[in-house]
């Protein structure tokens, strides 16, 4: 399953709950990714990590205490 469908799942579920902060980093945590994965010119570099960093910081957050482990 790619991760653009289950992130697209989750911020269209009322029944995650999750914060207004939590659904605007999805998509930027998981567009970042992608072009360091798949695209052979983009090499993510720390400044590109460090704009991302609070949102990552929010959703690992969010998500352990969603899943009762936090």
């Amino acid at each position: 399953m790619m991760l653009r469908y289950l992130i697209d799942q989750i911020l269209s579920s009322n029944s995650w709950n999750l914060g207004r902060e939590t659904k605007q980093a999805l998509p930027l945590i998981k567009s970042f990714g992608n072009r360091s994965a798949h695209n052979r010119r983009f090499i993510a570099k720390k400044q590109d990590i460090d704009k991302i960093v609070p949102g990552l910081r929010v959703v690992a957050d969010e998500m352990l205490h969603l899943a009762g482990l936090k």
